[in-house]
């Protein structure tokens, strides 16, 4: 299956949760911004690693964001930060 590029954005309330989340998510992309990764994931990949960090976080604090990149230049090529 295709891997695409997927931004992983995260809002944890507590110090520790943060951590383990973004130990997590270095393993597996590239953080772009203290918060936001990169990562390049099969879709099956992407649901699997929603499960992962969903049991990682408290629902009722914490927010995690797993969302596609659009377009086909970021299938292949890096994102532009500024």
């Amino acid at each position: 299956m295709r891997q695409l590029a997927y931004i992983v954005a995260y809002d944890i309330a507590s110090s520790r949760r943060r951590a383990r989340v973004a130990r997590h998510l270095v393993a597996r992309g590239a953080r772009v911004q203290k918060s936001v990764f990169v990562c390049r994931l099969t879709p099956a990949g992407a649901r699997r690693l929603g499960v992962a960090l969903g049991r990682m976080i408290d629902a009722g604090s914490d927010s995690i964001m797993i969302e596609p990149m659009a377009g086909r230049g970021f299938e292949t090529a890096g994102a532009l930060v500024l």
